[in-house]
């Protein structure tokens, strides 16, 4: 009898250890799931900042020369017009700008905070 109890322990341990060796190993996957798709995500935060704030800076610069007076307009109406609406547009991208410079600061505030979704949220950085 004690031999019959053994021996189903042993099994019963053999089986414990094997799925333990399953559980691990799932979990192992799961880890590194995660981990590359945090590396994706940084990265794609980091490209789309790039991309979005390249062209938008130099666009400033050329609304900045065109509001300074560096184009040459012939009518003085189209020349009014066109400055109020270059105006607009430089504020617009202004704005832009300090958007993606958000997205940055809650990239940062990810890699680093125990709460980052709050942090942003409280800042406004965040839409609920």
């Amino acid at each position: 009898m004690i031999r019959e109890v053994s021996r189903r322990l042993n099994e019963n341990d053999e089986m414990a250890i094997s799925d333990l060796q399953i559980k691990a190993a799932e979990l192992s996957q799961a880890y590194q799931q995660l981990a590359e798709q945090e590396l994706s995500r940084r990265q794609f935060l980091i490209t789309i900042a790039h991309e979005l704030r390249t062209p938008l800076t130099a666009a400033g610069g050329f609304l900045q020369m065109a509001r300074q007076g560096h184009v040459d307009e012939k009518r003085p109406a189209d020349k009014a017009i066109l400055t109020a609406a270059l105006g607009t547009v430089s504020e617009n991208l202004q704005r832009f700008i300090t958007l993606v410079n958000d997205i940055l600061t809650c990239r940062r505030w990810t890699s680093s905070s125990q709460n980052p979704t709050r942090q942003c949220r409280q800042t406004g950085y965040v839409h609920r």
